[in-house]
Formats: C-alpha cells, sequence, structure tokens
C-alpha cells in the first residue's frame, strides 16, 4: 500500500521507480522475516508443550 501511494503522489522517474522497487522489497523481506520469527516461536512452543507432555506420561508409567 505504501508503494502505490507514493507511485500516486510522485512522478514516476527512473530514479524514484528504483526507490520504491527498493522500498518494496524492504517491506516485504521486513514482513517475511516477522512471519518467520513468530512461526519458529510457535513451533518451538509447541515442541516444548509436547515433550513435556510425553516426558510427563514416561515418569507416570515408571
Amino acid at each position: 500500500f505504501r508503494t502505490m501511494s507514493s507511485v500516486r503522489s510522485n512522478a514516476a522517474g527512473g530514479e524514484n521507480i528504483f526507490m520504491m522497487i527498493l522500498q518494496f522489497l524492504e517491506i516485504f523481506v521486513g514482513s517475511m522475516s516477522s512471519g518467520v520469527g513468530v512461526g519458529f516461536i510457535s513451533s518451538l512452543i509447541s515442541f516444548l508443550i509436547v515433550l513435556h507432555t510425553k516426558l510427563y506420561l514416561l515418569v507416570c508409567l515408571i
């Protein structure tokens, strides 16, 4: 959305298009890295919960 609004507000020049592409890539990579980070954290939490549950069941069986 930010990239398209800057296209509408500014004249399209060669340098301006390069800056818009750079800004889009910056937003895209930032969004992707935050999504990957949240995914890793949630999978780690899920793994630790399952591991804790299995260890608890193993201790109860012994």
